[in-house]
């Protein structure tokens, strides 16, 4: 089984935050993409940063998996 997804929006600081990241990931440099800051990760995922003047509200990723995957008999 693979679980895979292709983006995530970081609501941050968004240049420095973008260089910084890519910088201790040594990964390329960041691109500028429409209002976004891209970081591109392997298989295709790209983290993109967007700048924000509000407060940043937390989050969290759950994904279910079948049963079998968790507890293999």
């Amino acid at each position: 089984m693979s679980v895979s997804f292709n983006h995530h929006r970081l609501p941050q600081g968004q240049t420095r935050s973008a260089e910084f990241l890519a910088r201790i990931l040594g990964l390329p440099k960041p691109q500028a993409m429409w209002s976004f800051v891209t970081v591109p990760l392997d298989n295709g995922v790209t983290l993109d940063f967007l700048g924000s003047a509000g407060a940043i509200a937390p989050q969290h990723y759950a994904c279910p998996f079948p049963r079998a995957a968790v507890h293999p008999q």
